[in-house]
């Protein structure tokens, strides 16, 4: 009796272990989109180490949004119109934000003061997705919205889909 039950606590074991090892995949919507956010900030590297988020839905709204953020700050770029290759100023299509605990830095149609200009560099339909695939660079200064004579400079920015 004891063999026998020894032997289906052993057969129990086996199974259990095979279920807890087997390599189950995880689809998440959109999977094919990995996004990235890349930049420097007066200087310093910044790259969006979470909550990164894009869309390109040229046949739904026609725009283009990324936002990320890492550690104490966030970044959103938005742009209207932005459907094909090309250059486009922010302050003319849409809003690029860098929200900090030194300020809120933004730049839109009503600023003052600022520039900042995204070059698309490619646009990918995905076939998997309502979400058209983008890369693109970035560069400009932006001004804390509270404070008209604290701005903070990018360069080398980098989003999109890879």
């Amino acid at each position: 009796m004891k063999l026998q039950i020894t032997k289906i606590a052993i057969c129990i074991l086996v199974v259990l272990s095979t279920i807890a090892c087997t390599n189950e995949e995880t689809v998440t919507p959109n999977a094919s989109l990995d996004q990235f956010l890349t930049m420097q900030v007066n200087g310093r590297n910044w790259a969006s180490t979470n909550g990164t988020l894009g869309t390109y839905m040229a046949d739904i709204i026609d725009a283009a949004t990324i936002t990320g953020m890492s550690n104490d700050t966030s970044v959103m770029v938005s742009l209207s119109g932005a459907d094909s290759v090309a250059s486009y100023n922010v302050k003319q299509r849409g809003l690029f934000r860098y929200l900090s605990t030194h300020g809120d830095y933004q730049l839109r149609s009503t600023s003052t003061k600022g520039h900042m200009t995204i070059n698309i560099t490619s646009r990918v339909d995905d076939p998997k997705s309502d979400l058209d695939k983008i890369t693109a660079t970035f560069s400009g200064v932006i001004y804390n919205i509270y404070n008209v004579n604290d701005s903070v400079i990018i360069t080398n920015g980098q989003l999109g889909f890879k």
